[in-house]
C-alpha cells in the first residue's frame, strides 16, 4: 500500500476539551475513526511543536513519527500593508477561539503596550458564539467570544485593537505584507 500521511492541527479531543462539550457517543465515534486513522499513519504532520507533544501524549504515537511542519506563507512583493498599520502591529489570523491563541494575546496586550506604546493589534478572523451547548459561528453579542475578549481587556487598551473579522486571501495578502 502507499504511505498514509496525514496532517492534523487539533484533534478532535483536544477541540472537546477545549470547548468543554459533553462526550456523548456521537463524538467519542469520530475520536476513535480519528484516532484510527492517525495511528495508522505512516506519517502525521503538526503545525506545532505543542500540537505534537499533545499528539504523543494524548494520542500515545511514536515521536518518530510525528514531523513538525509549520504552516507558511508567502509574502507578495509589491502589495501596500492596509491601513493604519504599518509598523509597530501585530497581526493575528485564526477565528476568535481558545485554542487558536487569542486569549493568550489579548492577556499580552498591557505588557506590549507598556513596553512599546504605539504598538498596535489587527486581528483578522470570524468571531464564535459559545454557549452552554457549545461553540457556534452566529449568535447573540452576549456569547460573542471578540466581547468576551474585550471585556477581559482593560478599556484603556480597546483603542489600540481593530477587529477586521473574515478577509477576502487578497486582502489576507496585503496585510500580511
Amino acid at each position: 500500500r502507499p504511505p498514509l500521511v496525514t496532517r492534523i492541527h487539533t484533534s478532535f479531543q483536544g477541540i472537546i476539551t477545549a470547548w468543554k462539550w459533553e462526550r456523548t457517543i456521537d463524538k467519542a465515534l469520530s475520536c476513535s475513526f480519528e484516532g484510527s486513522v492517525i495511528i495508522n499513519s505512516d506519517l502525521v504532520l503538526s503545525s506545532t511543536t505543542a500540537n505534537k507533544k499533545a499528539l504523543i501524549d494524548i494520542m500515545g504515537i511514536f515521536p518518530k513519527n510525528v514531523c513538525v511542519v509549520p504552516l507558511g506563507v508567502a509574502l507578495p512583493d509589491n502589495v501596500q500593508p492596509i491601513g493604519r498599520f504599518k509598523k509597530d502591529m501585530v497581526l493575528f489570523v485564526g477565528r476568535l477561539e481558545p485554542r487558536k491563541g487569542i486569549d493568550v494575546l489579548f492577556r499580552a496586550i498591557p505588557a506590549v503596550i507598556e513596553r512599546i506604546p504605539g504598538a498596535r493589534f489587527c486581528i483578522i478572523g470570524r468571531d464564535t458564539f459559545t454557549t452552554d451547548d457549545g461553540m457556534r459561528f452566529s449568535g447573540r453579542s452576549e456569547h460573542s467570544y471578540r466581547a468576551k475578549l474585550l471585556r477581559d481587556l482593560p478599556e484603556k487598551y480597546h483603542a489600540a485593537v481593530d477587529f477586521a473579522g473574515y478577509v477576502s486571501d487578497a486582502d489576507l495578502e496585503r496585510y500580511y505584507q
